[in-house]
């Protein structure tokens, strides 16, 4: 389950990526740098510690026969739960189900007036546990970005929940992880994949498969399965400097999380851009609190507390139902460059 391009390779000359230059970025974990003898993103930890983590731990056999699953367990569902344990220093085993349950139903792609690409339309299947896989995988990015990530403790990977407007289990944690990042590729040189581990975490390469984790003096620190246990154990590839490598990372869309000191005028931005807490009655859709479904929009937010008759479980239970049918968009990834990531483009998905 590889991410594919979106576009032929002939329409990176048309389009514009988003690029994050790793210059602009600084490290995740203060004081690291692309000199150090080495780096883990778990500092420290003992090959042991590594294979009871929560996200190393294998799949069951009701996981297993969940195919889309099974056939993630070696792609994303490894290199989205090893990004939020670097990232959040949380442990967790990714949800797989929750994500197909969020997936959109509907992908346009648009093209520019006066190329050869006419605009289409395709209709999504729904990923089941009986399908053979996830299917569309540019949609996964785009779920991600939108939706997040959540542990297996709030919805198992042993069937697609009916809902995920709450956990399906009832000692489960319900906190979204890595809203708003977005897949983005890279091209280049050892020194290149050093600066995006210490600066966007754990790197999926292709051609390999691989996810690298770090370095020490003479390889390159990957995760490998155990063959026994069948879960994921450390393991390393001889660190070749003349070897240049591309791959994919997941990166936050605004940078950092240093809070950014909005304009005083905040018309036409969005929240991320300019919060609604910055300017005194803000007239923004999207600012408003909701009094009932879609009221006084179809934009406005729900209540932190109870809005006269309407509560906040009741507004999230709305939104969530009518979801789907709202047009979201993220760039899928066009092309890569060297020393930057580049961020998805161009996609609608209903």
């Amino acid at each position: 389950m590889i991410p594919s391009n979106h576009f032929p390779e002939t329409l990176n000359n048309i389009f514009a990526d988003d690029e994050v230059p790793f210059e602009d970025r600084e490290p995740y974990r203060p004081g690291t740098s692309i000199t150090d003898e080495s780096f883990l993103i778990i500092p420290n930890i003992s090959k042991a510690d590594f294979e009871k983590l929560k996200i190393s731990l294998p799949l069951n056999e009701l996981e297993n026969a969940c195919l889309p699953v099974y056939q993630a367990y070696r792609s994303y569902y490894t290199i989205l739960g090893y990004t939020i344990l670097a990232l959040k220093g949380v442990d967790i085993q990714t949800s797989i189900t929750y994500i197909m349950k969020n997936y959109p139903t509907k992908e346009i792609q648009k093209y520019p007036a006066g190329t050869m690409y006419e605009d289409s339309e395709i209709d999504i299947e729904q990923p089941v546990c009986e399908s053979y896989s996830v299917g569309n995988n540019n949609a996964i990015p785009y779920v991600v970005h939108k939706y997040g990530v959540v542990g297996t403790d709030c919805f198992p990977n042993t069937a697609v929940p009916g809902s995920t407007t709450e956990c399906s289990q009832p000692d489960g944690k319900y906190e979204k992880y890595l809203v708003g990042y977005k897949q983005g590729i890279f091209q280049g040189d050892a020194n290149v994949m050093k600066e995006a581990l210490i600066k966007f975490g754990p790197v999926y390469v292709y051609g390999g498969h691989e996810i690298f984790i770090g370095w020490d003096e003479n390889n390159w620190i990957t995760i490998g399965i155990n063959e026994v246990t069948h879960g994921y154990q450390l393991s390393n590839e001889p660190f070749y400097t003349s070897l240049e490598f591309r791959g994919f990372v997941y990166a936050s869309y605004l940078g950092d999380d240093t809070a950014v000191i909005p304009p005083a005028d905040c018309s036409g931005k969005t929240e991320a851009e300019c919060p609604c807490s910055s300017v005194d009655e803000d007239q923004r859709q999207f600012c408003k609190t909701c009094t009932a479904k879609d009221k006084p929009s179809d934009e406005c937010k729900c209540p932190a507390v109870k809005e006269g008759d309407y509560t906040k479980a009741q507004c999230e239970a709305d939104k969530a139902a009518t979801e789907k049918g709202a047009s979201g968009s993220v760039r899928m990834t066009l092309g890569m460059i060297a020393a930057a990531v580049v961020l998805p483009v161009l996609a609608l998905f209903f």
